[in-house]
């Protein structure tokens, strides 16, 4: 389901959230499971662009600084990525 909204609503915010939610859980999991970073980064960048509304930056600020991570490092602390998504989950509930 492509949730893209342009306006602002609290449905529209709600749809989204769940999206995202489950797209964050699979980054969680691609990181435990040591995935290509590159594939992470595809992953990361669908969430990043998959609402086009205000809200959004309460979430997407905490993704901005683990894809510049991903891309310019070989070694990843996968330990400190899956605290930080799961950080931002807690925040989603």
């Amino acid at each position: 389901m492509e949730v893209s909204m342009k306006k602002d609503s609290k449905e529209n915010f709600i749809l989204w959230l769940k999206k995202v939610d489950g797209q964050i859980k699979e980054l969680i999991n691609w990181i435990k499971l040591e995935k290509d970073p590159i594939d992470i980064i595809k992953l990361a960048k669908s969430v990043k662009h998959s609402y086009d509304g205000f809200y959004r930056m309460l979430v997407i600020g905490h993704l901005y600084g683990v894809i510049e991570l991903i891309e310019k490092s070989e070694k990843i602390d996968r330990k400190w990525l899956v605290k930080l998504f799961q950080r931002i989950l807690e925040e989603l509930e």
